[in-house]
């Protein structure tokens, strides 16, 4: 009897332990603790959702990471609540603590019942406006170990969801506040970082347009510009969704375009290490650009993620990496390290791509903008040197011809001293000919008188 009574008292407690739904943070590291799961979720709007006490053990539990769980009721109703429990220990009770959030639309936060932030504008009449801090930290004001957090978040929604990818619609850490306001301003100097980086690829990309006008037979130069305008387009949208105030619906097109134009950028490095490997783009090289942007991007835009798209979809990239690989080897051959690194960088960033969409696990965040700066690095090392081998042949052509020149102006010369000599020597001969010839001349005629003077003179005398 002694033990049944502990079992039921264990049961018992088990039971409550799961009605309550509390998230207990013993210590808060220095990233911080993100709360992401046990929170309850309700579509509608009552301000009664946010005292201490209301009863929200009838509403759905879901993870905010995972927004297609309540991201479809926001089609209905553009307002809905969310709510959890927090239980801090002792030494977490005692830091100053703040929230790190990040929104895709306007939101109410309320800690223990009281208005907290007001991020934004939310309105039934009215459109709502956005305000995204971007992981400012904001500072509780409460010093308790037990708090509620109540949210009442507003956003537009679009119908396809799936443009979203892995974005939260809604993401909330909390922090030590001295962490906090750190990681911050480690976030303001990477959007400087990506500000520089954005003033570099469109200064070298407009120095390469320039470039091919005054020679528009270098088609690599062409590419490389076309590469480096695409690169900037995609810096500018990780700053602008670094630290625009968006909807879900606004913030899953600007998804989709970034996905498009990091495609579009692989189009024209692939055109770049073939142009420079090749001198031509093969037709099967065409097929693949025309599949990945004229079919597959669309499809991927209309349909939600399916089983035969991803398998298109990898397979393409599959398609992708061979080529890019192919390449690399290619230019190794040539002896191009350049553009031979270039390729198996490409290459190895579409594996991981693949890998990610295979097995979940993500090196491309990490890798992804080191390949990026590698490449571009490599690109215009090589187009440098390529620029500066072509001055240095048009110099070397420029010397042969002057010299070739000065070569035939010193024949020429010399023809005309020669012809002049020439000219004087036989106007010399004529001069002297025609000396004899009136010599000649005038002895004819002295001889002619005589005749005459004879003849006169036997006719006087006969």
């Amino acid at each position: 009897m002694k033990y049944l009574s502990l079992f039921l008292t264990f049961i018992v407690f088990n039971l409550f332990a799961q009605k309550v739904d509390t998230f207990q943070i013993n210590s808060i590291p220095t990233e911080g603790v993100l709360l992401d799961k046990g929170w309850k979720f309700q579509v509608g709007d009552n301000l009664d959702f946010a005292k201490v006490d209301f009863d929200d053990s009838q509403w759905d539990t879901v993870s905010l990471s995972n927004y297609q769980q309540y991201q479809p009721f926001l089609k209905k109703t553009p307002i809905a609540w969310f709510r959890i429990q927090l239980s801090l220990s002792s030494l977490a009770a005692e830091k100053q603590i703040a929230l790190s959030i990040s929104q895709l639309g306007a939101s109410e936060i309320y800690v223990n019942g009281s208005l907290f932030k007001k991020l934004g504008e939310i309105s039934l009449s009215k459109n709502i406006i956005n305000n995204n801090p971007h992981d400012k930290p904001l500072l509780l004001p409460v010093h308790t170990k037990d708090m509620v957090i109540a949210i009442r978040f507003a956003s537009q929604v679009s119908n396809r969801i799936w443009l979203l990818k892995n974005k939260s619609p809604l993401s909330i850490r909390i922090s030590d506040w001295e962490n906090a306001l750190n990681t911050h301003i480690k976030s303001l100097k990477e959007i400087r970082f990506f500000l520089c980086l954005w003033v570099l690829f469109w200064g070298i990309g407009l120095l390469f347009f320039l470039l091919y006008a005054f020679y528009l037979k270098e088609n690599t130069h062409f590419y490389f510009a076309c590469f480096c305008l695409f690169y900037g387009i995609l810096l500018i949208l990780l700053i602008h969704q670094s630290e625009a105030s968006v909807d879900v619906e606004t913030a899953g097109l600007e998804s989709f375009l970034f996905d498009t134009t990091n495609k579009i950028c692989g189009v024209f490095m692939l055109c770049v290490l073939t142009s420079a490997l090749n001198n031509r783009i093969s037709f099967y090289q065409k097929v693949l650009i025309f599949a990945l942007i004229v079919v597959l991007t669309p499809l991927a835009y209309v349909f939600p993620p399916n089983p035969i798209l991803n398998f298109l979809g990898v397979f393409h990239r599959s398609l992708f990496m061979i080529e890019l690989f192919r390449l690399g080897l290619v230019g190794f051959k040539q002896k191009n390290y350049q553009m031979g690194l270039a390729g198996w960088t490409s290459g190895m960033l579409n594996f991981f791509f693949i890998l990610l969409a295979l097995t979940g696990i993500d090196f491309t965040n990490i890798y992804t903008p080191i390949a990026g700066i590698i490449i571009f690095i490599l690109f215009t090392v090589y187009l440098a040197n390529r620029f500066a081998r072509n001055n240095l042949n048009l110099v070397i052509q420029l010397t042969e011809n002057t010299k070739l020149a000065a070569a035939n102006l010193q024949k020429e010369l010399e023809k005309q001293q020669i012809l002049s000599s020439q000219n004087e020597t036989l106007e010399k001969k004529v001069e002297e000919r025609t000396a004899e010839l009136k010599a000649s001349q005038n002895q004819l005629i002295q001889k002619e008188k005589l005749a005459s003077l004879g003849e006169l003179t036997a006719g006087i005398a006969h």
